[in-house]
């Protein structure tokens, strides 16, 4: 039992797919600090169960993978919490609680060797408070909750290393692991009919994951396939170029220079069975890994009653598809792979022309990206035109016709100005949520335009001093907003027709 094969990453995985079988919301995993004994801990604030239920859980024993199960049920044969426990330490421990009443059971594989007796051991609720460490009692749920422990990491520490810097550096594994595999569950897409959930280790959520950069607009979603006789779905991406990807995008994607990290590695299907990642990064022999297709990835999603098909393993990270599967798998990829292999194509192209345009964009910097040039072309259009009136009236407005321009300035040509430049602002997301802080540039700007226009002439023929209107900011700002929520809709309009 102890050699089915898990490692602490997808040992950890197994555990957590119980918890969100039980509908856990939040999910803690502490591990040992400092002058601490060796331990690992994995809480829940899901259903808990009784005494009944956790002797079933804790029996070696599986049950039927055939056997009928809900659909977010993320379990395969029932030997999860024994086998991915036992795997990595020789005493686990289920403390469990449901309706306020607390069930604790434990294997000790040190207790068996002395007693040369499979022995399941009941603890009451003073032996349990003796066991758990602190910071685990101190997250141990009231009314209804799940912590499984582990000690004597015996396995652990042959695999990271004895020293507490190794194990730091095995958790922080660990947690960017979790958060690729359950990313769905962290961060549920908009079509995910899944509640979110959130995984701490030792207090610090797990890095947030999405490999496919659903919210960037670069990237190419194709159409969703249903693979035909079957309930599992294909859905193609191809993300943006890897020049074009922000540090956001580096790390929602987990880029690094290290073997397994690269775009070129991590490109391939994701299976997800139940919305959690199985196993990712390969193409199943069904296309050739190569530097033209690394920005492709495909989702696959498969329901859980289709393990048998997919020969899914005991610690579910691996999974194969079938013969018929895969030739629905390879007919989708081939087309998927098109859009690849053009942006790539396209890239290779520009940089072959190396204008002298390119030369100052990607050498020297100096004119930084396209996006940036429309921001600047944007605002100086809506400064030439508050300019170019301000300089008429004073200029060539005569004295008989200088109320009736400065009134068409102020209420005709100055609002359209700032309404339509408010609209392309919020359609191109210039600045992001950066953006509507310009509404008040525009309440500003409309303010000094009255003031500078008519007010100003009245001073001069009065000799007098009147403060501007400040009513006026509000009237700009207002036009300005309901351009920019125009646009915003425009683009998210935009944004969805492109999904």
């Amino acid at each position: 039992m102890r050699s089915v094969g898990y490692s602490l990453n997808t040992a950890v995985a197994d555990i957590i797919d119980n918890s969100i079988a039980a509908h856990a919301k939040t999910i803690s995993i502490r591990y040992f600090d400092h002058g601490e004994d060796p331990y690992v801990a994995i809480i829940d604030d899901g259903d808990g169960m009784d005494y009944e239920t956790a002797v079933n859980a804790m029996k070696l024993a599986g049950t039927n993978p055939n056997a009928k199960r809900n659909a977010n049920d993320l379990g395969r044969f029932g030997l999860g919490l024994k086998t991915a426990s036992l795997s990595q330490a020789r005493s686990v421990m289920l403390s469990t609680v449901q309706h306020g009443r607390q069930n604790t059971l434990r294997w000790d594989l040190d207790h068996v060797a002395r007693t040369r007796e499979w022995d399941l051991e009941t603890l009451d609720e003073e032996q349990t408070n003796l066991e758990l460490p602190r910071k685990v009692r101190d997250l141990m749920p009231s009314t209804h909750g799940t912590c499984v422990l582990w000690r004597n990491l015996d396995r652990l520490g042959n695999v990271a290393g004895d020293s507490l810097q190794d194990i730091d550096q095995a958790m922080l594994e660990l947690s960017g692991y979790l958060g690729l595999v359950f990313h769905r569950f962290l961060h549920p897409y908009p079509e995910d009919e899944i509640e979110r959930i959130s995984i701490t280790v030792n207090d610090e959520p797990v890095p947030e994951r999405d490999p496919f950069l659903v919210n960037n607009l670069a990237t190419q979603r194709q159409r969703m396939q249903r693979i035909p006789g079957t309930d599992a779905t294909l859905c193609g991406y191809t993300l943006p170029y890897q020049n074009k990807l922000t540090m956001e995008d580096r790390g929602l994607l987990d880029l690094k220079q290290e073997k397994g990290h690269t775009l070129f590695d991590t490109q391939g299907f994701y299976i997800y069975r139940a919305y959690r990642l199985i196993t990712w990064g390969s193409w199943f022999r069904l296309l050739t890994r190569k530097e033209a297709t690394k920005l492709s990835r495909v989702q696959v999603d498969i329901p859980n009653n289709m393990d048998d098909e997919w020969t899914l393993d005991i610690k579910k990270s691996q999974a194969t598809p079938p013969k018929t599967i895969r030739d629905a798998m390879k007919r989708y990829v081939e087309k998927l792979a098109a859009p690849s292999r053009r942006t790539q194509q396209f890239r290779e192209g520009e940089q072959k022309m190396k204008s002298y345009y390119d030369y100052l964009e990607e050498s020297t910097n100096v004119v930084k990206s396209n996006a940036n040039r429309n921001k600047i072309i944007t605002i100086l259009s809506y400064l030439l035109i508050w300019a170019f009136a301000m300089i008429v009236f004073w200029f060539f407005a005569s004295g008989s016709d200088a109320m009736g321009y400065s009134l068409m300035f102020l209420w005709f040509i100055l609002p359209i100005s700032t309404f339509i430049v408010s609209i392309v602002i919020g359609k191109n997301n210039f600045w992001g949520k950066g953006k509507w802080a310009f509404t008040l540039f525009f309440g500003v700007m409309y303010m000094l335009a009255e003031y500078g226009t008519f007010k100003m002439a009245n001073n001069i023929a009065f000799n007098k001093l009147n403060a501007p209107d400040l009513g006026m900011i509000v009237a700009g700002a207002i036009i300005s907003a309901i351009g920019m929520l125009v646009g915003s809709l425009w683009n998210k309009k935009r944004h969805n027709q492109k999904k």
